[in-house]
Parts: structure tokens; sequence; C-alpha cells
């Protein structure tokens, strides 16, 4: 009873700081979410805008020309999308927010319903914030100059109602003026897009922080409360508390991963499919700025749907989950549409793949769709770490019954103790981070091998390259199945 009760605390002790822990990084995780949609709205109706001051300004220089009814009519169509925006943050400046008047602002300035929610909240919470300050100036600025054109259009208006058309010098005179507010309103629109763009990457930059303060927080957690139980119990009541918390831990952890992983992937599909949308609208097409801006969003989300994969599969093979059928394969085959996939990442980065495939058959132990993923893996490796230009050498042996086939890149090596970290979850080399990974590739490919029976090996010497070996068992007769 007394050793139960122990466990019963201890289990508490060690998952009460992971559950706290897990809590604050669920609402970091969907607080960044909708932080980062909210900014991708803003430069979605940032977008609107620019075409909208560009149309007024074009339709305003033609009715200076023309005297024509229908082009004014068309300018103050256009100024309707910056006059709602005006009018939405206005309404959020106010002393009393009226947050219906903002939602109808932005819906005027053409902004999706669906995004208005999380612009409103976006502004409440960082308008007056180092973040956004800048931005919101502009913003002010910009409204103030729309107010001047509108003026400008409504005194021209009367000016034609008086005689019509314009004098030529007249109308020039309209024209260098026009030239100068359309002048003023790109410059705050570009300055307006830059401060969005820092405000961007200041809020990765502090998820980030705030996620590895965190994760050093829980191991900090775990540590504390292992000394406490080594103080408090004997050896044999340690041990098996400690297996107790660690199955506990382990399964909270798996479950925490795999739900979070699928809860991921449905705002990431978003950002990424509004992200393309945009980059491809011919019919409203992004400024330049701007463009720049959204395939950093789209590269980004992108390698975080990558890790959010990497992770499910850890989760699911670690915890039994992924079915592998293992049986009598051929290998050659696998290897040869695993180097077609990998083709054109190897042409991307110049590396020329020597492989060495035998003519005559041969068998294997193992589940060709697993087996296609460790070699993709380890191709995929071959060439993003090697020297540019460099040459991937695939190569093969049979020692005792097994075939071994060997990845040898000309890359920079590593020193034994980098080794020894290779196959650890999240463990990158620190040279290694401008290259884009996750960390999970050899983990993954470890672990199928090992559900395959088989077995990888590493060989590497600091600027030799490095030779990664998978070992695969011959199939001598009949596999049972």
């Amino acid at each position: 009873m007394i050793a139960t009760g122990l466990r019963r605390v201890s289990a508490v002790r060690v998952l009460a700081p992971f559950a706290v822990v897990i809590a604050v990084l669920l609402v970091l995780c969907i607080g960044g979410y909708q932080l980062l949609s909210a900014v991708r709205a803003f430069v979605g109706g940032e977008s609107l805008w620019s075409k909208s001051r560009s149309t007024a300004v074009a339709q305003l220089r033609v009715y200076a020309d023309t005297a024509s009814p229908a082009a004014f009519s068309r300018f103050e169509a256009a100024l309707d999308v910056p006059l709602g925006d005006r009018e939405a943050r206005e309404a959020l400046d106010a002393e009393h927010v009226d947050v219906q008047e903002a939602r109808n602002g932005f819906l005027r300035g053409g902004n999706d319903a669906g995004d208005v929610d999380g612009m409103i909240w976006l502004y409440r919470l960082f308008s007056r914030s180092p973040l956004m300050q800048e931005a919101v100036i502009d913003w002010r600025a910009g409204d103030q100059l729309i107010g001047e054109l509108r003026l400008e259009g409504h005194a021209l208006r009367q000016r034609l109602q008086q005689s019509s058309p314009l004098p030529q010098a007249e109308a020039a005179q309209v024209h260098r003026r026009l030239d100068q507010l359309d002048a003023q309103l790109v410059a705050r629109e570009k300055h307006f897009s830059e401060s969005l763009g820092q405000a961007s990457r200041a809020t990765l930059l502090l998820l980030e922080v705030a996620v590895v303060a965190l994760a050093l927080l829980m191991g900090a957690s775990v540590l504390s409360g292992a000394a406490r139980r080594l103080k408090r119990n004997d050896e044999l009541t340690r041990l098996a508390l400690e297996k107790d918390a660690a199955e506990r831990v382990a399964r909270a952890r798996m479950e925490f991963l795999s739900r979070l992983s699928h809860e991921l992937r449905t705002p990431l599909n978003a950002v990424l499919g509004f992200s393309q949308l945009m980059l491809n609208d011919g019919e409203q097409a992004l400024p330049a700025g701007a463009v720049e801006r959204t395939r950093h969003i789209v590269a980004a989300g992108t390698h975080l749907l990558h890790l959010v994969e990497d992770v499910l599969d850890v989760t699911r093979i670690d915890a039994g989950q992924v079915r592998v059928q293992v049986q009598e394969v051929e290998p050659w085959p696998v290897l040869r549409a695993a180097l077609n996939q990998v083709e054109p990442q190897r042409e991307a980065l110049g590396i020329a793949i020597e492989a060495s495939l035998p003519s005559e058959p041969m068998k294997v132990r193992a589940d060709a769709a697993r087996l296609e993923q460790v070699f993709v893996n380890l191709l995929t490796n071959g060439c993003k770490y090697n020297r540019p230009g460099g040459r991937l050498e695939v190569a093969h042996r049979v020692e005792e019954g097994r075939l071994w086939i060997d990845f040898s890149d000309q890359g920079q090596g590593m020193e034994a103790d980098e080794i020894e970290t290779l196959f650890q979850p999240f463990k990158r080399l620190t040279r290694h981070w401008r290259i884009e990974g996750t960390g999970l590739g050899l983990v993954i490919v470890k672990l199928l091998m090992a559900q395959m029976g088989g077995t990888i090996a590493v060989a590497s010497r600091p600027g030799q390259g490095s030779t990664f070996s998978v070992c695969l068992q011959r199939c001598m007769g009949r596999v049972p199945a």
C-alpha cells in the first residue's frame, strides 16, 4: 500500500510539470499560428489597399483628361477599400472600441470575413507595441494621403463642372499633384509591408525562444523530480517508481506528439494553401515585397509540415503502430525507385550518384515500401550534406549471408562524438544548421531497419566524407509467412 501510494504521488509529481508545459506549448502554438495568420491577412489587405490606390489615381488622371463621369465613379469606387480600412482602424483606435464597426470597415475594405476577427485581435493587442507601431504610423499617414487624394478628386470635379475640358497647363498641374501624392502613397505602402515583415520575423523568433525555454524547463523539471526520488526512496522502490514514471511519461509524450501533429496539420495546410493562392493569383498579383515575404511563409510552413510528418512517423514506429510486412524483396528495383525520387534534388545540388547495381537477382528480408523510405532518406542526406558538385557512391557487398549497401559521400565528415549523437531525435550538427532538415530522418531509418531485422552503421572521418551502411538478411530459401 505504501509503495503504491508512493508511486501515485511520484507519478503526479512527474507528470504535473509535463502537463503544465504541454498546456503552455499548446497555447503558444495556437496563439502563434493565429498571430501569423493575422499578419498574413494584413499583408493581403495591404495588397488590396495598394491595388485600389493605384486604380483610384489612374481613374482620376483619366477624369482630369476626359471629364468622364464614369471615370470619376470608378475613382470613388476604388477609394472604398482604403476608406473601409480607415473606418476599421478609427473604430479600434477610439476610446470605446466599436468591434462591429471595425468588422464592417474591414469587410468594406475587401478583407475575407474569416480573417477579420484575427485582424481585429492582432490590432487591439499589438498596435501600440514595438512590433506594429511603425506599421500603424504608416497606415495613419496613408489614410491622411488618401484623404488628400479624395479632396483633390472632389475639387477637380467642381472645377470640371464649371468648365470642361481643363486648359493644358492646368491639366499638367493636376497630373503633377497626382504624381506627388502617388509617390508618397507608394512609399508608405512599401514601409508598411517592411514593418509587417519585421514584426512577423520577430514573432517567429519570440516563439522559438519560448519553445526552447519551455523545453529546458521540462528537462529541468524531470531532473529535479528524479533527484528528489533518489533521496526519498530506497533502491528497489526507486527503480520501480522510475520505471513506472518513465512509462507514463513516454505514453503521455507519444499521445501528445501524435495529437499535436494531427492538430497542426490543418492550420498548416490552410496557411500553405492560402499563401500559394496569393502567389499564383494572376488577377490580383502581389507587390514584389509581399511576394518575397509570402514565399518565406510557404518555405517555413513546408519545413514545419515535414517536421510534423516526421514526428508522426517516429511516434507511430516507436509505438508499434506502423505495420512492417517482412517478406522476400528484390532490393535493386526498390533502390532504382528511390534514385528516381531523389533525382530532382540531386540535379539541383549538382551531385553525381554512382550506383553499381548487379544484374543477378537477389532477395532479402524486408518491407519494400519501408525499404524504399530508408533508401530515399539516405540518398537525400548523401546529396544535402555532400560538398558542392560532389559524388555519392552506392555500392554493395555480401558478408555471411547478409547484404550490405553502402552510401558514401564526399562531405565534411564527422568526429566520433558527433557520430554517437547522430541517431538521437532532433540532434543536428551545429555546422549544418543552414541545411534544411528536421533531425528525425536517421532516427526513422534506424527504427525501420530494426523493424525489418536489419541494422545501420556509420563510418566517417573529418574531411573525408561519411559512409552509411544498411545491413539486410539475405533469403537463401523460402521465407515463412
